[in-house]
This record gives C-alpha cells, structure tokens and sequence, in this order.
C-alpha cells in the first residue's frame, strides 16, 4: 500500500508539474501601446475574477469536508474498541488527510484569488505594465491549465489507486462489506472533488486569444499554442 500510495502521489505531483510548465506564455509584445497593454489588463482581470467565488466556495468547502473527515475518523479510530471499525477508518482519515495536502501543499488552487495578485503589482512605468501583462497572461494560463487537468487520466487513475489501496487495507485487517464500501464511496467523492473544480479558465483563456488576435495588425499568424499533454497550432486572422 505505500509504494502504490507514492505512486499515485508521483502521478498527481506529475499532472501539477506539467500543467505549470505548459502555462508560461511566451513574452509579451513590446509594440503595444499603452492603451492596448490596459485594454488587455483590464479583460484578463476579468476572466480572474470571475472564478474567484467558485474557487474560494470549491477551496474552503473541501477542506472544511476533508479536514473534519481527518480529525473525526481519527479521533474514532483512537477510540474505538472495535478492530474492524478501526481498520475501516484508519485508510479513510489517511485519505482525508491527503486531500487536505492536495488543497494545501500539493496543487493550491490559485484561481481562489482572482485578478488581487496581478493587481497588487506596480504599474506606474510601461516596463512594470508589460511586466505586468505577461504575469497576468501566466497566471490565466496557468488558471486554465489547472481547469483542463480536471480531464486528464492521470488525476482519475489517482482517484482510483488511493481508493483501492484504502479499501484493500480495510479487506486486508477488517469487513470485506467496509472495504467495498470504502472504495466504491471513496471513488465518487474523489470524482465530485475533481469535478466540481471550477473550470471556467479554460474558456477565460480562449476567449483572451480571441480578444487578443482582434486587436493587432491585420493579416495571418501562426502560433504555437501548449496545451495539456497536447501542442495545438493556432491561427488567427
């Protein structure tokens, strides 16, 4: 069970890694005007905000559901007389536990703080504004990148994994009935916690690369665009 947790761990970890590497936009233009560096500020922010509510309710609700689920089953493990009881909440409060690690440590959702970090930056020169902009562009890339992991098979074979190794630990040393019960529980409480994930970057995010190739110079462009495990090839007109 704990080779097959670390795995699982690696391959959560691993989905994270990419996403945040495939985020980084190339730099910013510096041929754009002042008013065309606000004019892009202003909708990336928008985009930002606009999932701040879904992601703060999403954040505090599963860590209040994952970070109670710790507490109380261990709470009763220590408790409890009953060996099998025990063994049916041991692998749930790890698995809790895990899932307050995800939310704190592992993959924190950034979306929670909407357009505050980008808007905490300095603007007062054109430099700090177009630095500004390519942050603002990375962290609504990133924001995306994060929403579109929801569908990568990585994240669900984890789900799946953790919830086998906690109901084989259960079978192991308690009530076969509490193992399946663990698992098949477990799986769908781990799919509505992927799921429920704000995914409102994604379209933030193709809706910036409209607005933003109808706003340059006339005529065709090419442009290589990193997406999730995949390299798509954009052209705007």
């Amino acid at each position: 069970m704990p080779k097959l947790i670390a795995y699982v761990l690696a391959a959560i970890i691993a989905v994270s890694c990419v996403s945040a590497a495939a985020g980084q936009p190339g730099a910013t233009r510096t041929s754009l005007s002042d008013a065309e560096i606000e004019r892009r500020l202003d909708f990336i922010e928008q985009r930002l905000d606009a999932s701040e509510l879904h992601a703060q309710v999403w954040y505090w609700s599963w860590l209040v559901i994952n970070g109670g689920a710790m507490v109380g089953l261990s709470v009763g493990a220590g408790l409890t007389d009953e060996a099998d009881d025990r063994a049916a909440y041991i692998p749930q409060a790890v698995l809790a536990a895990l899932g307050v690690a995800d939310l704190t440590v592992i993959r924190p959702i950034q979306a929670r703080f909407g357009a505050a970090p980008i808007r905490s930056l300095p603007g007062a020169t054109r430099a700090q504004r177009l630095y500004k902009l390519e942050r603002a562009e990375a962290l609504l890339r990133a924001n995306a990148m994060r929403a579109e992991g929801r569908k990568s098979w990585l994240l669900h074979l984890a789900n799946f994994g953790l919830n086998a190794a906690a109901g084989a630990a259960t079978y192991a040393t308690g009530r076969s009935s509490d193992a399946l019960v663990s698992f098949v529980t477990g799986v769908a409480a781990g799919e509505l916690y992927i799921w429920s994930e704000p995914g409102a970057a994604e379209d933030g995010w193709q809706d910036y690369q409209r607005f933003k190739s109808g706003s340059g110079a006339p005529g065709l462009r090419l442009s290589v665009v990193p997406g999730f495990g995949q390299i798509t090839l954009e052209l705007n007109w």
